[in-house]
Parts: C-alpha cells; sequence; structure tokens
C-alpha cells in the first residue's frame, strides 16, 4: 500500500523583530547638592530630588510569544535613590533635635530685666520674684526719687537679660538728698528768698523793727518745725524758713515836754533817739527856761534821729527905761525907743526940758524894768 508521505511542514513561527522591541525607558530620579547656610554659619548639604524625564517612548506592539516567555528578569524599583537622601537627612534631624533638647534641658535660664523704676519695693520684688537672682538692696536718697521706698534704678538696668542665680542690684530711695541750712543773716530779703528756693526750700518772710539791722536786711531766721537748728544743719527740700526782715528802727512818738525844764528835754529825747533842737524866746506867762514850743507836736510818729525843736522861754521881754534927764521930748523920744519903750508926751512943750514919766499914774525912774513896747506918760517943760 502506497501511503502518501505525510509532509510535515515546519510550524510557521512569526520570527520577532527585533528592532520592533524597544527598551522600556524609566524616569531617573537624580539628586543635585544645594548648599545652605545651617546655625552658626556652619554649611548644610540640603539634597534636592530632581525628576528627569526621559524621552516617552515610541507606542509599542503587542507582545510576542517570546516576550511574554521572558519574565524572569525582575522589574526595576522607583525612588531607591529617593530613600539613600531621605534616610540620612531623617538622622541628622534627630540628631539636631536631641541636641538642642540636651541643651535646653541642662542651660540656666535667664530672663529680661523688667522696669521697676518708680514701683514700691514690695511690688518691684513681687514682680521678679521667679527669677530667683541673687537681689542685693542699697538705700539712698535722691531726687529722681524723692519718694521713701521706692526704686530708683536697677542693675543691670531693664532691657537686659539676667541668668538666674546672677546678683541683680536694686537701688531704693530713703526720700530726697538732704539740704544744708545756709546762713543768710544780712542778706536782703530777695538774696535769702533766692538762696533758700534755690535749694527747693520754702521761704516765708516776716518783718520787724531794728535798731542795727538795715531796712531791708535779714536780722535772724529759723526752721519752722524746728527752731533749734542753725546754719550747717541739714533738712529735707520743701522744709519752711521764716526769716525776719528789717523794717529799721522802731518810729518814736514824740513826747509832750510841756513845762519841763531844759535838762529833762535833752535826757526824754536821747532816750528815745531823737535829736534836740534849742531856740529861746520871751514869754510873759511861761517861766524862764520853760517850754514855749516843741515841733514836731507831742503824739507825733516820726523815725529815729528826727530833730525835734524845743523853745525855752526867756521869761518876759524887759527892758530898764533910760534916763531922759536933760533932753528935749524929741531926744527923749530917740533914746526911749532905742531902749524899747514908747513916750507919750502928756503935759508940757515938746522943747521943754523932761520933767517926769509915769505909768498908769505912778513913777517911773531910769533903770526901772519895763516890758517892751511899753508907753510910758512924760511932761516936758
Amino acid at each position: 500500500v502506497d501511503e502518501d508521505p505525510v509532509d510535515e511542514d515546519p510550524v510557521d513561527e512569526d520570527p520577532v523583530d527585533e528592532a520592533e522591541v524597544a527598551p522600556v525607558v524609566e524616569p531617573v530620579a537624580e539628586t543635585a547638592a544645594t548648599p545652605l547656610t545651617g546655625p552658626g554659619g556652619t554649611e548644610r548639604l540640603d539634597l534636592v530630588v530632581l525628576d528627569v524625564e526621559a524621552t516617552p517612548p515610541p507606542a509599542m506592539a503587542a507582545p510576542t510569544h517570546a516576550e511574554s516567555l521572558d519574565t524572569d528578569r525582575p522589574p526595576r524599583r522607583r525612588g531607591r535613590v529617593a530613600w539613600v537622601v531621605i534616610v540620612p537627612l531623617l538622622v541628622l534631624a534627630a540628631l539636631f533635635a536631641m541636641v538642642f533638647g540636651a541643651i535646653r534641658l541642662f542651660s540656666t535660664p535667664s530672663y529680661d530685666v523688667p522696669d521697676l523704676a518708680g514701683l514700691e519695693q514690695s511690688a518691684a520684688l513681687a514682680e521678679i520674684a521667679g527669677f530667683e537672682w541673687d537681689i542685693q538692696i542699697d538705700l539712698e536718697r535722691s531726687d529722681d526719687e524723692p519718694r521713701a521706698d521706692h526704686v530708683v534704678r536697677t542693675v543691670p538696668v531693664a532691657g537686659e537679660r539676667l541668668a538666674r542665680g546672677e546678683p541683680f542690684l536694686m537701688v531704693v530711695s530713703e526720700g530726697p538728698v538732704l539740704r544744708e541750712l545756709p546762713e543768710i543773716v544780712g542778706l536782703s530779703r530777695v538774696e535769702a528768698a533766692a538762696t533758700l528756693e534755690a535749694l527747693s526750700l520754702v521761704a516765708v518772710v516776716d518783718e520787724d523793727f531794728d535798731e542795727v539791722v538795715p531796712v531791708d536786711r535779714v536780722i535772724s531766721w529759723a526752721v519752722t518745725d524746728a527752731p533749734e537748728l542753725v546754719a550747717g544743719d541739714e533738712v529735707e527740700p520743701g522744709t519752711e524758713v521764716v526769716l525776719i526782715a528789717s523794717l529799721g528802727p522802731e518810729p518814736r512818738t514824740v513826747p509832750d515836754l510841756t513845762g519841763a525844764d531844759q535838762a529833762t528835754v535833752v535826757t526824754t529825747l536821747a532816750e528815745l533817739g531823737l535829736v534836740l533842737s534849742v531856740e529861746e524866746d520871751f514869754d510873759d506867762e511861761v517861766p524862764e527856761g520853760g517850754v514855749i514850743s516843741q515841733d514836731p507836736a507831742a503824739g507825733e510818729e516820726v523815725a529815729r534821729d528826727t530833730t525835734v525843736t524845743v523853745t525855752f522861754s526867756l521869761g518876759p521881754d524887759l527892758v530898764p527905761f533910760p534916763d531922759l534927764e536933760g533932753l528935749t521930748f524929741p531926744e527923749a523920744q530917740e533914746e526911749a525907743a532905742d531902749a524899747g519903750v514908747e513916750l507919750v508926751l502928756v503935759f508940757g512943750a515938746s522943747d521943754g526940758e523932761f520933767v517926769s514919766a509915769t505909768i498908769d499914774g505912778e513913777s517911773v525912774s531910769p533903770g526901772d524894768l519895763l516890758r517892751r513896747d511899753t508907753q510910758v506918760d512924760v511932761t516936758f517943760l
């Protein structure tokens, strides 16, 4: 039996065109180092991950049978380079945190110094009580802070930082700076008041008479609340000082000198500091040596050393009657006028000689004392 031989054609397998199989290009992560400045001026290297994308592959044909059978090649893992960079950074960050925490844990805390000036001591101490500073308190007098028990200043000053346990000085006021009392006796009232006011002292001006200290000059002074204090002692500002300014000598009241003799008048006026000026005059009423008048009048107020004019009496103004024997009337008239008397011819002739002289019928003889300007009746025959 002839059997046709089987035509065993080889399996027609499509040959794989290797040119059609394009390699798959994955995006590759590349790193770039960027230098930065870290704490303390040190340089820090931060790694920045840059994604560099390759040109996308061309479209591929469906995998062939041969490709589907090629399963032994392991796939490539993405981000391998990124982890290599991130892990060291995390370690560095952890180390930095540990170091910073250790510094905070073991370092001494410090605090800003607050502004305590002007606060009461108790309030200032309360404000810094939690800082645990080594506090020292000094006392001083200060015009910057005149209130007692108030803070004048601190060392260190406000705004500076001070660690716990460090020394802190607080200066507390005992009051204003004391003033030394000046000597102002003899100064004018204006100069004395200005001197006291320059020391922040209160000047109170009073006045009094003084026989020695000139007008407007300071006689004396005293501290109102402590009159025993003297120049050189110290007082607080605002202390009241009373100064006595001179009004000069006290005015004198002119005494009534009526009836006093000259010796008494001299003594009385001298004791009063008044100056005597003596005048004399005839007076029919006031005996010789007595006071006729005075100027200024009694009771007037005058300054010391004022001149008082006192007129003393010389008694009546008497003149001797002249001797008219052998004279004619005209000659007798001239003689009598020179003597201070007046002749009146009552009988006889003017060209006759003197015979007699009478006053109210009584005879007048040469040398008799008559009041000045007395009229005398005469007879000439």
